[in-house]
C-alpha cells in the first residue's frame, strides 16, 4: 500500500487552478481592450464636434461681422457645421448657432456669435452595459 504525503495531497487539491485564473485574466484584457477602443472612438468624435463648432461659430461671426440679421448668421453657421458632417436634421446632432450667446462670459453681448454642436454617440463596448455618451463641443467668436 502506497502512502501519500501532505504535499502529495496539496498539490492534488492545486491541480487545474491554471485555467479560471487565466479565463479571469482574459475577459479582464478583453474589457479593458473594449473601453480602451471606446475611449479612442469618443475622443475622436469629440474632437469633430469640436471642429464643427468651431467652423460653425467662425462663419456665424463673418456674417454678423458684415452687418447680417440674426436668421442669416444662424443660417452661416448651421451651413458651416453641416459641412464638417453635422447636420442639424440628423436625429442624433443638435447644432445651435446664436448671437447673442446663451451661455459663457459673453453672455447677451451682440458683438459675439456661440455655436454649440451636441451629439450623442453610440459606442460599441458601452453601449452594452446600457450607457449612452453625449458628446458637446462650443465655439464662441467675437465678430
Amino acid at each position: 500500500m502506497r502512502v501519500i504525503g501532505r504535499r502529495q495531497l496539496a498539490s492534488r487539491r492545486r491541480d487545474g487552478q491554471v485555467l479560471p485564473v487565466f479565463m479571469v485574466a482574459i475577459i479582464a484584457l478583453l474589457l479593458l481592450n473594449g473601453l480602451v477602443f471606446d475611449t479612442g472612438m469618443l475622443y475622436v468624435a469629440r474632437r469633430h464636434a469640436q471642429a464643427a463648432a468651431d467652423a460653425a461659430v467662425i462663419g456665424a461671426a463673418r456674417e454678423l461681422s458684415r452687418g447680417m440679421g440674426t436668421a442669416a448668421v444662424q443660417a452661416a453657421g448651421l451651413e458651416d457645421a453641416k459641412r464638417n458632417g453635422f447636420d442639424d436634421e440628423a436625429s442624433h446632432i443638435v447644432v445651435t448657432v446664436s448671437t447673442p450667446p446663451q451661455s459663457g462670459p459673453n453672455l447677451g453681448n451682440s458683438q459675439f456669435a456661440e455655436a454649440v454642436v451636441q451629439v450623442n454617440v453610440r459606442s460599441f463596448f458601452l453601449h452594452l452595459a446600457g450607457h449612452e455618451v453625449n458628446l458637446v463641443g462650443h465655439g464662441r467668436w467675437r465678430a
